[in-house]
């Protein structure tokens, strides 16, 4: 595979930045100082390199089998979006949906909304390698390298400060020497940053946006990830094969985990408190139990894995595989690879947004980003059927049979005949959501003005692709169904339990009750 960085013939491709959880870059050495300190320009060993590595025997669990290439099952490549030059990290922020992008060599990150596109760019440090997302106050930090991994120009070692709400840089903090990853606590405001010629940790406090502490770990510690739900730091140490783990609460190394060869990215599950790590001159994944710091498991992906990232809706990792332009996907319940996707060239970093399962892949020698959507199988049925709502016996109902936009969705007597405006069909589209279809007009059930406040008033509406359109059929113990929507997570609902005819549906926050009777529906 030839770079785009250097002449074929001066080097082998160089090392890769990549996201995790915390969605940070990552590092590497020349390959021949490895253990030796820092090297003047980061970059990937040879494939044949890698490749020999794979034969060597592993300390931990065997090897699960890597399964063929190909785009399988409920993976979807949505789009491709073409970023910056050199993208080599991403984040996402689930609340909006918006996806950022380090675009390397230009000194950029791109922010994409969603599918549709690049919405902004924001220009950074030099060098910018690592990126991650602070959702709680709409924070985006991006770490910029010291090396540009072509020359031996010193670039900076800072972190960039952006508000997410406005696309402005709003401070920059020096770091440690070559700031190669990032990461994001949101419960405490914290990010963690790796300065891989340090071997060391920076912490920043996100309400002073200063540094408050540096943490020694290991030799070049190229990724970190955080569980919020422990206020833990898990920082990969490429140089010592290892995995620091950091108590945020006091600052210290509290353990240090054995892992595979060359370990170059860490991503997070805290619903399950399991760390996935990827080795990248293995072809392999470590997965940590966070409650022992203990490695469970040791999964084959595909070949130069310099990436991790986890959605905890769905307990699934997907893995970035350099060599093979592949993404590995792996069950989080069953530690198995379970699809393989093909991407674009040089798949360096990988971020998810669990709230609409949806994977951005950056490819680095296509200067764009692969979107990949997750349709799981649903059980819902097919078809158009009638909703009843479940409390009052009603069917949900297009005011007047009309087959205008905005029309009222009420409640009313089920007919028998002549149903049609009663007559529902989802189709799903992405991440387990899809549209409600009435049989009558052919038009979408969505929210009034696309609002995201309880009580919001439910209408028809042309079909037009917005999240605001989109419904997830959630199975209850009943038999019986809730609706969620996706853009403002709310669900259908009946207001105040109403068993009256003609009263019009709205939205609101759905209840831990798995029952819930007012937002509650049959099929029929």
């Amino acid at each position: 595979m030839t770079s785009n960085h250097a002449p074929a013939s001066a080097m082998p491709p160089p090392g890769k930045q990549a996201t995790t959880t915390g969605l940070p870059g990552r590092g590497g050495t020349a390959p021949d100082t490895h253990g030796t300190g820092p090297a003047p320009w980061r970059r990937r060993r040879a494939a044949a390199a890698a490749l020999a590595m794979l034969a060597v025997p592993l300390a931990v669990t065997a090897l699960t089998a890597i399964p063929a290439a190909a785009t399988t099952g409920p993976y979807a490549d949505a789009a491709t979006i073409g970023v910056g030059n050199d993208p080599y990290a991403v984040a996402v922020d689930p609340s909006t949906h918006t996806a950022y992008v380090a675009n390397s060599y230009d000194g950029t990150v791109s922010v994409i909304n969603g599918v549709s596109g690049v919405t902004a760019t924001i220009g950074v440090g030099t060098n910018p390698d690592a990126v991650a997302v602070d959702p709680s106050t709409d924070t985006v930090y991006v770490a910029n390298d010291r090396t540009d991994r072509v020359s031996t120009y010193q670039g900076e070692d800072t972190v960039s400060v952006i508000n997410g709400a406005t696309g402005k840089v709003t401070a920059t903090i020096g770091v440690g020497s070559a700031a190669v990853a990032v990461a994001v606590d949101p419960s405490t405001d914290t990010a963690y940053v790796t300065n891989e010629y340090d071997g060391t940790v920076s912490v920043i406090n996100g309400a002073t946006n200063t540094v408050t502490a540096t943490i020694g770990v290991g030799g070049l510690p190229d990724a970190v990830a955080v569980d919020p739900s422990t206020d833990t730091a898990y920082v990969a140490n490429k140089d010592n094969n290892t995995v620091s783990v950091i108590n945020g609460a006091t600052g210290k190394v509290t353990a240090t985990i054995g892992v595979g060869i060359d370990p170059y990215a860490v991503a997070v599950d805290p619903s399950t408190d399991t760390a996935y790590v990827t080795n990248e001159n293995d072809g392999t994944v470590s997965v940590i139990n966070g409650a022992t710091n203990t490695v469970t498991a040791t999964i084959g992906v595909g070949t130069l894995p310099v990436d991790v990232a986890e959605d905890p809706s769905e307990q699934t990792a997907y893995v970035a595989n350099a060599y093979d332009n592949t993404v590995s996907v792996i069950s989080g319940t069953t530690n198995t690879v379970t699809a393989t996707i093909g991407v674009g060239r040089d798949p360096d970093a990988v971020g998810v947004d669990p709230s609409t399962d949806t994977a951005y892949v950056t490819n680095e020698e296509d200067n764009t980003v692969s979107v990949i959507t997750y349709n799981p199988p649903s059980s819902y049925p097919s078809g158009y059927h009638q909703l009843v709502a479940h409390f009052s016996g009603l069917c949900v109902d297009v005011y007047g049979a009309r087959t205008s936009n905005n029309t009222a969705i009420n409640q009313y007597t089920c007919k028998t005949t002549g149903q049609a405006n009663q007559e529902w069909r989802w189709n799903p589209v992405s991440g387990g959501y899809g549209e409600l279809q009435n049989q009558n007009s052919g038009k979408d059930l969505v929210v009034l003005n696309a609002s995201t406040a309880a009580g919001a008033k439910i209408i028809q509406y042309d079909q037009n692709g917005t999240t605001n359109g989109l419904w997830k059929p959630i199975a209850l113990p009943t038999g019986s169904w809730r609706f969620q929507n996706e853009n403002s997570g709310q669900c259908l609902d009946v207001p105040g339990y109403s068993t009256s005819p003609a009263v019009q549906l709205d939205q609101q926050p759905c209840p831990v009750d798995p029952v819930g009777l007012e937002q509650t529906f049959d099929t029929r």
